[in-house]
């Protein structure tokens, strides 16, 4: 949309000074947004002392942005999945991670980058499993109480109690 847009107005990323940060909402895998480096444009690169040439950061950081949104897309779908998996979900993370260390691919502080999201990451993992095991444990707690419930109303139908009560309130029979 912003290409398009900017080729039917005859502009360019450059002439607008145009910059963008990719930042994909990943609550659901992380708790936070993952936010991105900043693409500048030609002279925002140039007065920053950046290598890449005039449309070349703003390619990127549009290419990125198609990337992340398209692996989140594919991850929520398996973490939405009725049948998926914890194995399912670690391998739409791991896809997620790649991506995303792909947008910060020959920045500075790219080691950094990784170590934050390694840390980030396995508390992401541990929340996702201590929600699933209470989501286990409420499933098991409601088949439990239901099973109860169950006991309780064939104890009350077999009682002596309730075959007399029955026998009498069917006067026909003997």
């Amino acid at each position: 949309l912003i290409r398009v847009t900017l080729r039917r107005w005859n502009l360019d990323a450059e002439s607008m000074g145009l910059y963008f940060r990719v930042n994909i909402p990943a609550k659901k895998w992380m708790g936070s947004c993952l936010c991105g480096p900043v693409f500048y444009t030609g002279t925002q690169c140039k007065m920053r002392g950046l290598r890449r040439g005039i449309n070349e950061q703003f390619e990127l950081g549009m290419a990125g942005w198609h990337q992340m949104s398209f692996a989140l897309a594919q991850a929520n779908r398996v973490l939405e999945a009725p049948t998926s998996t914890p194995a399912m979900e670690a391998v739409a993370w791991q896809h997620i991670q790649q991506t995303f260390l792909r947008l910060w691919r020959g920045h500075a502080r790219i080691d950094e980058i990784k170590a934050r999201l390694g840390v980030v990451a396995t508390a992401a993992a541990n929340r996702r499993l201590v929600g699933q095991a209470k989501r286990e444990a409420t499933i098991v707690a409601k088949e439990e109480a239901k099973k109860q419930r169950i006991w309780r109303a064939l104890h009350k139908l077999l009682s002596p109690d309730a075959r007399k009560a029955q026998h009498r309130s069917e006067p026909g029979k003997t």
